[in-house]
Formats: structure tokens, sequence, C-alpha cells
């Protein structure tokens, strides 16, 4: 059986998006084996260099020669200058689509929205609807929806929502939206992360210190690392509550500090504050996921902008504090009864410090929350795997 799989990179500087790659490639290798079949995988947002796959293959146990490249293509009808100065690659990205049994898209858990640009929702857009055009079946998986801030993109959206077969969410609030946009009654699971595998560490701690793990993002930052165009109407001014948190680590010896880069565009914001606080522990850049869950994982709590650090930390008992910039962070952990997340769209500056050194203060009830709260998703996770089974063997028939 060939997959397609859509918005699902293999080879991207963001640990958050190849989290949930690497996630949904461990259900579907569970399924295969589960129901005695051969599954193909068609990357479209695949890897430049062929060894990647090497790697994904050998950590998730998973034949090598299941992994075959697919050509993204910049499927963008509205703009006709750039579809034909691509239109060799998007011959190609529909050569490799019609290739294809079914397609699960999973648009980066946060793409299928146009508050990253137009241009990246139109592309993530039409190829969802290419595949109802050649009748491809489609399970979008679970992801955040919205939010739209024009006509033509709800329309839009609604269009490629109503194509497909199975629309998973990540959160109700993801729900409601589907709901109301397309009249589509979408399945309520969890982040396809909270799967990711990991190793838990045999290290015998040598000292009585705090590890805080600190994760900042280069997205929020008014040097805007990642030079995007966002603007995310943030209520705390990002810059000093970075500074003021890094303050007041430093200025407290009970803390072991290690700056954790995600993405590896934050890796700049990061060594700013390594050249500021040089006791601190600059974290080299991931290689995988894994390997970076492996490392948060040892942190005894861990403050986070990028969300999938914060669902690494979360998933592995670590008291999580989320800076959340963006519906998403509340949307999912309101889903599994987590709180103490700090909303930067909605908290001044002074709270949010106030706020975050608070929840660092208190991280031993944090991490009874956390671990508490942890019980709460694993049915929703399970789900997910559920769903795409049903649909896979409905498909197979």
């Amino acid at each position: 059986m060939k997959i397609g799989l859509m918005g699902a990179s293999i080879e991207n500087g963001n640990m958050g998006c190849l989290a949930l790659t690497y996630s949904l490639l461990k259900i579907l290798n569970e399924i295969e084996a589960e129901e005695n079949l051969r599954f193909d995988y068609y990357i479209f947002d695949g890897a430049t260099d062929p060894s990647v796959y090497d790697s994904v293959a050998k950590l998730l146990s998973i034949k090598r020669d299941k992994f075959h490249n697919a050509h993204t293509g910049l499927w963008v009808p509205e703009k006709p200058l750039t579809f034909i100065r691509c239109i060799k690659s998007n011959v190609l990205l529909l050569k490799d689509l019609l290739q294809c049994d079914c397609v699960i898209d999973i648009t980066g858990g946060d793409s299928f929205t146009d508050i990253y640009g137009m241009e990246r929702f139109l592309q993530r857009t039409h190829v969802k609807n290419m595949c109802g055009t050649f009748n491809k079946p489609l399970l979008l998986a679970p992801q955040t929806y919205g939010p739209y801030k024009s006509e033509k993109s709800r329309q839009l959206a609604k269009k490629a929502l109503q194509v497909a077969d199975v629309v998973m969410t990540r959160d109700e609030i993801s729900e409601k939206i589907v709901k109301e946009l397309a009249n589509v009654d979408a399945i309520v699971t969890t982040d396809l992360a909270f799967q990711l595998p990991y190793q838990k560490s045999d290290e015998q701690r040598k000292d009585n210190k705090i590890r805080v793990g600190l994760n900042l993002s280069g997205l929020l930052a008014k040097e805007h690392v990642e030079q995007t165009a966002i603007n995310f109407s943030l209520k705390t001014d990002y810059d000093v509550f970075m500074d003021e948190i890094t303050k007041y680590l430093a200025e407290n010896s009970q803390y072991e500090v290690y700056l954790i880069p995600h993405v590896t565009e934050d890796y700049t914001v990061h060594k700013k504050y390594k050249n500021i606080y040089p006791q601190f522990s600059l974290v080299e850049k991931f290689d995988n996921p894994i390997q970076a869950k492996n490392l948060i994982a040892t942190m005894d709590v861990f403050v986070g902008a990028r969300m999938h650090g914060t669902v690494a930390a979360f998933t592995t008992d670590v008291a999580c504090i989320p800076t959340a910039y963006s519906r998403k962070f509340k949307g999912l952990f309101n889903s599994v009864g987590y709180q103490a997340v700090v909303d930067l769209q909605e908290t001044d500056t002074k709270d949010a410090v106030k706020n975050t050194i608070r929840y660092i203060q208190d991280y031993k009830n944090l991490q009874e929350q956390v671990h508490e709260c942890n019980r709460n998703w694993k049915g929703k996770s399970d789900k997910i795997k559920d769903v795409i089974q049903r649909w896979i063997v409905e498909k197979r028939k």
C-alpha cells in the first residue's frame, strides 16, 4: 500500500515538525505489523540528503526501501507566473500523487492557517484539494485549524476540509472551527508528538541543583530570526521577558540552566544569552527529535516557547511551563487538563515574568500536576492509531 505523507517534514531544523512525522511513522509501522501489510511512504516534504532516510529508518526500525522522495511543487494557481515557473516540479508532484493509494496530511501541525502568509497557506491547501480532484482518499491527521484572516482563506479551507474522508484535531477549539466552517464532524484526539519515543536517562546526579531547560524562540524576538512577517499581537514584550527570566535564573545559584534550541534558527537567540551568562550551558543543535526529547527529559523544569519542546517535557513528566504565542498551546494543554500556561498574547510583561518565576519556584508541584495530566492524554493518543488503522483497513478493501 502506497501512502502519501503531506505536510510531514523529514529533513527540517524544526524538531517539532520532525516529531510529528516521526510519531506518525511510528504509528503506521505498528499498524503495518498488526494488519500484516506492506507500506511504502511517499514523502512530499522529502529529504535532499538521502542519508536522512537511513537515520529515520534505523531510529524507528523501518526498512529503508520503504521511503520514497515525492515532489512538493508549488501548486498555486492564483500566481500564474510562479505556477508556470514551477511547471516541471508541479507535473512531478501530480505524477507522485497519482501513485499513492491514499494520503495522510499533517500540515506541519499548525500550518492550516493563513497567519504564516498567504502563499504558504495556498500551497498547503491546494494539495489537499488535488486529492479530491484525482480521487485520492485523504485523512487530515491531528492538527490545529485556523485562524483564517480572510474570507478567501475560509472558503479554501472549507473546500479542503470537505474533501477529506477523515478530519482529526488536537483540541476542542479546532473541532468547533471545523464544524462552523465546513459542517464537518472532526475527531478530537491530541498531538501526534505525544507518541514520540525516547530513552530514559540512567544518569546519577552528583548535586542537588535544579536543572532548568530554557527554550527561547527567534520567531518572537525583535530580530525575527525566522524572517517571518507574522504579527502575533503579543501583550508581553518578549525580549524584556527573556531578559528578566534569564537574569532571575543567573542570580540564583540553586539553578543549573540549559539553553535548549528546538529549532535550528533559534540557536542565535540562545547564543546571545550564553554570551551574557557564560555559566549557562548551551545545548548543541539536535540531529533528530528523539535526541531532543531524550535531553529535555533530564530536566527538572522546562520553560518553552516552542510548543513541541514543551510537549517533549510534558510527556516525560518534567515540570512544564509553556510560554504561549498562539492559541495552539492553550487548546492543546487545556485538552489534557493542564493550566500552567503563560499566555503571552493575553498577559502583560510584568505578570508574564512574575507567573513564570512563580511556576519555576513551584516546580515540584508542577511535576505532580504534569504526572496526573499525563493520564488524560493516553486515551486520546491511542485514539489516533485506532482511527488511522480503521481508515486504512477500509481503503484497502
